[in-house]
């Protein structure tokens, strides 16, 4: 995501940079380097996240088994 690109999504989310830096949780200054300087490289998908209304990920309790989860096991939990 570039600095125009990054400017965009906030006027197409309607969000300020103080409401923008408490939703990606970063200091507003941050934000307005984003804008002008550079931005990092997870930035468009943080972005894309927010557009979407998706929540911030949360680990669900599941049952432990013997030898760990894995990253099967990650995978699944994500998907359900």
């Amino acid at each position: 995501m570039t600095p125009a690109q990054f400017d965009a999504w906030l006027t197409h989310m309607g969000l300020s940079e103080r409401r923008a830096a408490e939703l990606l949780g970063v200091a507003p200054s941050t934000i307005g380097q984003w804008r002008r300087v550079s931005t990092p490289p997870l930035l468009g998908l943080a972005c894309s996240a927010l557009a979407a209304g998706l929540k911030p990920w949360v680990p669900r309790r599941t049952p432990s088994h013997a030898g760990g989860a894995g990253v099967e096991g990650a995978a699944q939990a994500t998907a359900l």
